[in-house]
């Protein structure tokens, strides 16, 4: 992904961002921000939309140990992983969406709700052990 710098500032100090190269390759030409859109939110799904998959119970076992029931998979069999960068960055897409409350209805009422958003602010400093 191709970093595309710093936004820049109108004189009455509204920012704006350059548009994407769109005859640049994939993946340089996605847009992940900006004003809300179907476009960036489509972008967002094919990035984080499929992040979970299914492991043995062998490779539960090496994974959780005794806890491996915790992640039985109840619909496909199997054991529910995945990777952490995937649930950091559908967290990262969370908090975009809770900038913008009047496109993004709040979800208060639901886990990635303010409690949600607050959690995974306070657990991006908290270092991760040894």
């Amino acid at each position: 992904m191709k970093f595309r710098g710093s936004p820049h500032f109108l004189n009455n100090g509204t920012p704006w961002m350059k548009d994407p190269d769109e005859t640049a390759p994939w993946p340089e030409n996605v847009r992940y921000v900006g004003e809300p859109s179907h476009e960036i939110d489509a972008n967002w799904q094919r990035l984080i939309g499929k992040r979970y998959f299914s492991i043995s119970e062998e490779e539960a076992k090496r994974a959780w140990g005794n806890r491996r029931n915790e992640f039985v998979d109840q619909n496909m069999g199997g054991y529910t992983a995945g990777f952490d960068m995937f649930h950091t960055l559908h967290c990262i897409n969370e908090l975009r969406k809770a900038l913008r409350p009047e496109y993004y209805p709040p979800k208060s009422h639901t886990l990635h709700g303010a409690l949600h958003n607050g959690t995974y602010l306070d657990m991006r400093h908290t270092p991760l052990g040894d």
